[in-house]
């Protein structure tokens, strides 16, 4: 394939960002050549550039769909959608992201599929759309993620979020995502480190108490725990002896939570 100009899509993803309609039309039309060519070199190149790449898609995202609708036409919305979702779908350029973008540009996409669920400010069918491109750009994202950063990310949303509400919407689609990631668990294991996990259960706890049963956080550490414990058995307790047990604040709650999940198997 040709070479890949560095320098004309740096310059492109800056009009993507902060130029004007049209010159962000022609911007995504380049980079939207680019990611699906999908060939070796494209591939490595979206690689390479991951972190900047996805800057300017959380940042679009919000300058986009936060202007009016006769700001933003309709076709830009989908057409810069869909090309999300086909970036998105790339496993190494979502590999390659920090774990810091990837929060970032979760917690746009969630609140952009809430605020759209609500605002309805398109009418009914291409609402609609709207709404279901975004949510299969989270589901790619759930997919090729690195599993470690898109549990951590999830649970600094969702933790962030319970500190202003006991219960809301986005609480309701961050326990989704966790639970959508987590039905993946056995095709994750390869790459995931439980103590990840542990860790922010504990800092959860930590936080919020256990004592609340009904706690939409303490519900979802429970059934993790569970899918856990199915998945690494005993050995689990080795990742809670490398992670919660050496922590500086002891643990009062998920060691007897961990042991009751193995007594059940």
């Amino acid at each position: 394939g040709q070479k890949i100009e560095e320098e004309l899509f740096d310059r492109n993803l800056n009009l993507l960002v902060s130029g004007s309609m049209s010159n962000r039309l022609d911007a995504l039309l380049l980079i939207h050549d680019i990611v699906i060519a999908d060939n070796e070199e494209t591939r490595e190149f979206l690689r390479i550039k991951a972190d900047d790449l996805i800057k300017a898609l959380y940042v679009t995202l919000k300058n986009v769909f936060e202007k009016s609708k006769n700001e933003v036409p309709l076709k830009f919305a989908f057409y810069f959608l869909n090309m999300t979702h086909k970036l998105c779908s790339i496993r190494a350029f979502l590999k390659n992201v920090t774990e810091e973008n990837l929060k970032k540009f979760s917690e746009e996409l969630l609140q952009r599929l809430l605020a759209e669920d609500d605002e309805k400010r398109f009418d009914a069918a291409d609402n609609e759309n709207l709404v279901k491109t975004l949510n299969a750009i989270m589901l790619r994202v759930l997919e090729n993620a690195e599993a470690d950063d898109m549990y951590n990310v999830l649970f600094d949303l969702l933790i962030k979020n319970r500190r202003v509400h006991s219960y809301a919407k986005i609480l309701g689609l961050i326990v989704k995502c966790i639970l959508k990631l987590t039905k993946a668990l056995n095709q994750l294991v390869p790459t995931l480190h439980p103590e990840t996990l542990l860790i922010k259960f504990h800092l959860y706890i930590l936080e919020f108490g256990a004592a609340q049963t009904e706690d939409i956080g303490i519900k979802t550490i429970k059934t993790l725990l569970n899918e856990l414990v199915k998945v690494y058995h005993e050995s689990i307790w080795n990742s809670y002896a490398r992670s919660v047990q050496i922590h500086s604040k002891p643990d009062q709650v998920l060691h007897s939570y961990l042991r009751f999940c193995i007594s059940l198997k």
